[in-house]
């Protein structure tokens, strides 16, 4: 388990380390510069499928998690 930011996300998936990812999604529409949640050097598709997924007040807690075969 693990928290970071977007760069570190980035490193992780491009090492292919990462299982799942835990997300959540607020009713907020916003705009800017920003990265992604994974910024790195390299492109990386990696596909995930919904875990769970729960509303609480509007706001979706999300787990996605990966199948490794």
């Amino acid at each position: 388990m693990c928290e970071g930011g977007p760069t570190l996300h980035g490193d992780l998936a491009s090492l292919d380390l990462v299982d799942e990812v835990c997300l959540t999604i607020a009713p907020v529409l916003a705009g800017g510069p920003a990265p992604r949640i994974a910024h790195g050097q390299e492109a990386v598709d990696r596909a995930m499928r919904l875990g769970h997924c729960l509303e609480v007040d509007g706001v979706l807690l999300t787990r996605w998690t990966r199948d490794r075969q």
